[in-house]
């Protein structure tokens, strides 16, 4: 069972007096606090991240158009009019997003979002919007993440307004554009207010429940916004500029038709990873925010667990809910905020039917969550400030124990519903999602056969043995050449530091994790892996096959009893430019591992990968001979990127 511990309260709200939808605040960390009142379909956050107020510079300065290239490229739709195939729900419910007579239709229930099936990069966006009724809400993203950031129902982006009603003192309902959640923006006019939201500087949106029609041009991180024929805003320096196009459901009914886009040349540079969103790995809804209809919910449930727009809340009872679907092997990954502290712990009311809070519950908020009746491996959750979100990505399977209760089947084949449940003080959920995670080669640990690799892994596996290794480098033929190219470089940074190379050429993520299974951990007590994978799967394996292999590995390492940190490298780039298909692959792994190693508290992501490349982002044999391979010069270069981070994880000061 996977155990998710923390001291919390057993009351200070319950569920009744919680808000259907609370205002958004921008975040300046990654957890966040949030308000707990404010009425539905109002404007329902406040992205404005105040900042140094732009000049005014004329419109014309600032006029983007796409060119002769945006004139002979063709249009195409963005939705066929009949299904929602392209288009992946984020986090909402089965009837919040539907297709009829032509059009997208948004019901407003829960505050959520629908999302492309891919990314854009340069594109003009053509769409028709209307509300039904007067002061009705929802919006475009453009550039976004493919989930939800911690602890709100919406995503990093530029938020395009789709919106009817009173204009607000911050705020306007015809054409604002500003970037929301971490993402970046400068508005092409002055704001009154300050901050980053472009305010329109004309009028000419049309009220409910007449369609409107907009025309958004995005191009090397720029968007112009026209409404209704009339260009009325726009920003410039957007990061990120390559991401997800999204439509966003906020209180009530809307309706999306006629969309169309026109992908214009990607940019002539590429792109840093921080101008880059997020890649979708295949996440999806476990709890959809309408209603409990996802669940195994009955009256004993339900007067327990509440769904409350995009947060599903627990009283505390210690009463447990289970899905209705069943999992074999998941990943799942949610939001979870403490709403009372450990000091104002009191026991809840009890109901009919309720169990009786134990000792243990009175003095500790506990929450679990499993495979029903499989599991072995605990987690503790360091106690969180109350009101304070944070984000839990962790791994279910099924079938690890015969004796296992609750299973359909048994052994390796067996699946099992989802159960959570929470005993303490009031707790929400938010953006509870899941995938169920692939049996697939890079995961599957395996060993190689020729016979100088069992040489050598026999070799780690003596030295390992002896207990030698309070820094370890772990990874294939780039780390395996410390001890060839950089064995100078080695000898000076790392030795002094009883360093253990635990590299070998041509391994793959799933033949590191067979060696780590099978001797090269042993008794070894590190305190600090630094690892480095994932390259040579790159000819066969896709991005998200890659960055679960190299999870798979980081995982290994988390569970050895020595308690070691992990620096996980960005692999490194490869090939002469930008475009070559295997450092694309690679770095749409990178993505990936960066988003989810930043979930755990022992795992710290570093890409130095700039470090070898020239100012175009091309890679030169004067540091990798064949574009891949490390000269000893370009090792200095590594070690020397490293070095803070090598300091400061090993206690050195």
């Amino acid at each position: 069972m996977i155990r998710l511990l923390a001291t919390c309260a057993l009351s200070l709200l319950s569920p009744a007096t919680l808000p259907v939808s609370a205002p958004m605040i921008p975040p300046v960390a990654p957890s966040v606090t949030l308000p707990v009142s404010s009425p539905v379909g109002a404007l329902a956050r406040s992205p404005v991240i105040p900042a140094v107020t732009p000049p005014v510079i004329p419109p014309a300065a600032h006029q983007v158009s796409p060119g002769d290239t945006a004139q002979e490229a063709p249009f195409r739709p963005l939705f066929n009019g009949t299904d929602l195939s392209g288009w992946v729900d984020v986090n909402c419910g089965a009837s919040t997003w539907t297709a009829r007579d032509g059009m997208i239709v948004c019901s407003g229930k829960p505050t959520g979002l629908l999302r492309t099936e891919r990314m854009f990069e340069n594109f003009v966006l053509e769409l028709e919007w209307r509300h039904l009724v007067p002061g009705g809400n929802a919006g475009l993203f453009v550039w976004s993440d493919p989930i939800p950031a911690v602890g709100v129902p919406f995503s990093r982006a530029v938020e395009v307004q789709v919106m009817d009603g009173p204009n607000g003192s911050w705020y306007t309902t015809h054409g604002d554009i500003f970037p929301i959640w971490g993402a970046r923006m400068t508005p092409i006019y002055e704001n009154p207010n300050g901050g980053s939201r472009c305010l329109p500087r004309a009028e000419h949106s049309k009220p409910a429940p007449q369609w409107n029609h907009y025309r958004v041009t995005c191009i090397d991180g720029t968007i112009r916004l026209e409404v209704n024929g009339e260009e009325v805003s726009g920003g410039d320096a957007i990061a990120p500029r390559r991401g997800y196009l999204v439509l966003e459901s906020e209180g009530t009914e809307a309706h999306f038709k006629d969309l169309i886009i026109r992908e214009l040349p990607p940019s002539a540079s590429p792109l840093p990873r921080d101008e880059i969103a997020l890649t979708a790995t295949g996440l999806r809804p476990l709890f959809g925010g309408v209603d409990l209809s996802d669940w195994q919910a009955g009256e004993l449930e339900r007067a327990h667990w509440q769904a409350a727009d995009w947060r599903l809340l627990s009283d505390g009872s210690g009463v447990p809910l289970t899905s209705n679907e069943v999992f074999h092997d998941c990943l799942v990954t949610f939001d979870a905020r403490w709403l009372a502290s450990p000091s104002q712990e009191q026991d809840t009311e009890n109901k009919p039917g309720d169990r009786q809070p134990s000792e243990e519950a009175s003095s500790t908020s506990r929450t679990t969550i499993a495979l029903a009746g499989a599991g072995a491996t605990e987690l503790t959750l360091e106690p969180a400030p109350e009101g304070q979100w944070r984000r839990y990505s962790l791994r279910l399977r099924a079938g690890v124990d015969k004796a296992q209760t609750g299973l359909i089947g048994s052994g390796p084949f067996a699946i099992a519903p989802l159960v959570l449940t929470h005993s303490g003080g009031p707790v929400e959920f938010a953006n509870l999602l899941v995938r169920d995670t692939p049996s697939h080669v890079a995961v599957t640990p395996k060993p190689r056969f020729q016979e100088w690799w069992k040489v050598r892994h026999g070799a780690m596996n003596k030295r390992a043995a002896a207990g030698v290794g309070r820094l370890l480098f772990i990874g294939d033929s780039i780390t395996h050449a410390w001890e060839d190219a950089g064995a100078q470089v080695w000898s000076k940074h790392f030795a002094k530091r009883d360093a253990l190379n635990l590299g070998i050429s041509g391994d793959r993520t799933q033949h590191v994790l067979w060696r780590l299974q099978h001797g090269n951990l042993h008794t070894l007590s590190p305190e600090l892996a630094v690892l480095m994978i994932g390259t040579n799967n790159s000819g066969d394996d896709t991005p998200v096959m890659i960055a679960d292999g190299m999870r798979a590995v980081v995982e290994e390492l988390l569970a050895h009893p020595s308690d070691m940190q992990v620096l996980l490298l960005a692999i490194f780039p490869r090939g002469a430019t930008s475009a070559d298909p295997r450092r694309q692959t690679n770095e749409a792994a990178n993505n990936l591992a960066q988003a989810w190693a930043a979930t755990r508290s022992r795992v710290h992501f570093l890409d130095i990968g700039a470090a070898f490349l020239d100012e175009a982002g091309n890679l030169s044999t004067s540091v990798m001979p064949d574009l891949l391979h490390l000269t000893p010069a370009a090792y200095a270069t590594w070690a020397e990127a490293i070095e803070a981070d090598l300091a400061r994880l090993l206690g050195e000061g």
